[in-house]
């Protein structure tokens, strides 16, 4: 998150803290109130994971105290322009765990599960092997009197990805003139195979396990916050 802190206070104090969408706070007070008061202060920042140890029971009471402080919309639905604070009582995976040793791996085991999801790569997909038969030429390449579809794709991909790749097919000799140096090529055979065969093409240079964004060139109405938006709503 934004810094590591453990925070002794009242229940006051804890419920005005300031947080952010990377924080993960977990309430390890074993008092209601000050749990709750963690609680609260996660949900209003938008906080990314709050855990808190306890019973099944002591979850159920703790719920019902969040939803009377900041009220149930915000507990069940993400505030606006802020993710959806994930809560998790008991905290950690469910090993069982016994005994304070036991519990603390259990919520390390997430936290730590929780930071490599966060640390996937996101990768993009350009379908850019299509013959366009219907149109008689490249779509991709049309131009819109500042850049064609195709570089515009490009353009916005490289704008939220790790990494961008752009499928070739018909029309290679000419789509290949359009990529960009901070792209890579990968090649679908001559085209026919259609949109599934130039994703699965993408799928297979992309590294195992990266997040992945379609990106269609013939999209122009689509533009960089709509990108933004889907892959932070993916990492949340």
């Amino acid at each position: 998150g934004c810094a590591v802190r453990t925070i002794l206070s009242d229940a006051r104090a804890i419920a005005e803290l300031r947080g952010c969408p990377d924080d993960r706070i977990l309430g390890a007070s074993h008092r209601l109130d000050l749990d709750a008061a963690a609680a609260e202060a996660a949900v209003r920042a938008g906080a990314r994971w709050f855990g808190a140890i306890g019973s099944h029971k002591r979850a159920r009471a703790l719920q019902a105290q969040l939803r009377a402080s900041v009220g149930a919309s915000l507990v069940s639905a993400s505030p606006a322009g802020q993710h959806r604070t994930q809560i998790e009582i008991p905290a950690g995976i469910d090993v069982s765990a016994r005994g304070p040793e036991e519990i603390a791996t259990a919520i390390a085991a997430r936290l730590t599960q929780d930071l490599r999801e966060m640390a996937r790569p996101v990768f993009a997909i350009v379908p850019a092997a299509g013959a366009s038969r219907r149109m008689g030429l490249p779509k991709m390449l049309l131009h819109d009197g500042h850049e064609t579809l195709l570089a515009r794709a490009q353009r916005l991909a490289l704008t939220v990805a790790d990494g961008v790749l752009v499928v070739t097919g018909a029309h290679h000799a000419l789509v290949a003139a359009e990529l960009d140096e901070d792209v890579q090529q990968v090649q679908a055979g001559d085209g026919r195979g259609g949109l599934g065969a130039s994703l699965l093409a993408g799928l297979r240079g992309a590294p195992r396990g990266a997040r992945i964004i379609v990106v269609l060139p013939d999209m122009p109405g689509v533009n960089a916050q709509h990108l933004h938006d889907l892959v932070t709503a993916a990492r949340s």
